[in-house]
């Protein structure tokens, strides 16, 4: 079978465990004839964005059990409120401008 670059990051019971996981995925992709021959880069997105907008636009992030918005610690790990129309709006303006500087069959950068 084919090495899918797999690199343990932690987080799982074992690091077997994790990469049985990743071929297991593969697998599934292949049968179900998805992302054949397409590069399916991708990484954490929104990680700067409260850094970025948390203060003009709090209301883009969703609502804590503790009725705040924003990161409960690590900025990085924010959750968006995806109902919001304007964050939105914000999120495909941005794409649009990542596909349009990206001239290559890659998919567009993370947002």
């Amino acid at each position: 079978m084919r090495d899918y670059g797999f690199r343990y990051i932690g987080g799982w019971a074992s690091q077997q465990a994790a990469r049985q996981y990743t071929l297991d995925v593969a697998r599934w992709m292949r049968r179900h004839r998805m992302a054949l021959g397409v590069d399916m880069d991708a990484s954490h997105a929104f990680t700067r964005w409260w850094d970025a907008y948390g203060k003009q636009h709090p209301d883009w992030f969703a609502l804590r059990p503790d009725n705040q918005r924003g990161p409960g610690g690590n900025p990085q790990f924010v959750q968006m409120c995806v109902s919001q129309p304007l964050l939105q709006k914000e999120i495909v303006a941005r794409w649009n401008e990542s596909l349009s500087r990206t001239e290559s069959t890659k998919t567009p950068a993370s947002v």
